[in-house]
């Protein structure tokens, strides 16, 4: 879907609240593409729905090269790990990047503060919901290496989520040996 997005960086001086808008979307049905409108509203009060733009607040997570001026709009190296040139400087080139920088990271876009909803529920601040981690004996858990202890950072597997295999499930089994999980 983010790879879809038309999006344009509108000029300061326009007025407008934010810096990048949405301003259509691509579409492919069968072997046919068209471009679509982010929002529809009738502006003019003519009876017709007119072409809007949509706020554009996603990119920070899902597209941060836009606003960095990366080459890649996409996350890519800096996204996470910084600038480049402290790799590129560093003698050690594993030392670039400590397990506190790593978990730093990935709360710039799944952040670890959650707040309980009206039933007692945490809910993080993403995309996906409820989720029980933050209270879990795993988070209060001094053995974990953080986010790296059940996810990788860098290949997906077959379904394309960060963990290293395509089985939840076999993931919790290399320190849960011998139990059986409803991840459901």
């Amino acid at each position: 879907m983010m790879n879809d997005y038309i999006i344009a960086e509108i000029p300061k001086e326009a007025g407008f609240t934010q810096q990048y808008y949405r301003i259509g979307a691509l579409k492919k049905t069968n072997d046919k593409w068209s471009v679509e409108s982010p929002k529809q509203a009738d502006i003019d009060k003519d009876g017709k729905n007119d072409w809007t733009a949509e706020s554009f607040t996603c990119g920070k997570c899902h597209a941060p090269g836009i606003e960095t001026g990366s080459p890649s709009y996409g996350v890519s190296c800096e996204s996470c790990h910084g600038p480049g040139g402290n790799h590129v400087s560093a003698t050690d080139k594993k030392g670039t990047m400590s397990p506190e920088v790593a978990k730093t990271s990935c709360n710039n876009c799944h952040e670890s503060n959650p707040s309980k909803d009206d039933q007692g529920n945490y809910t993080a601040n993403t995309h996906y919901g409820t989720r029980n981690y933050f209270a879990s004996k795993h988070a209060q858990s001094s053995q974990l290496n953080q986010c790296l202890t059940c996810h990788t950072t860098h290949k997906a597997n077959t379904s394309g989520s960060l963990l290293p295999t395509d089985n939840p499930t076999d993931n919790c089994v290399k320190c849960h040996a011998g139990k059986t999980f409803d991840l459901d």
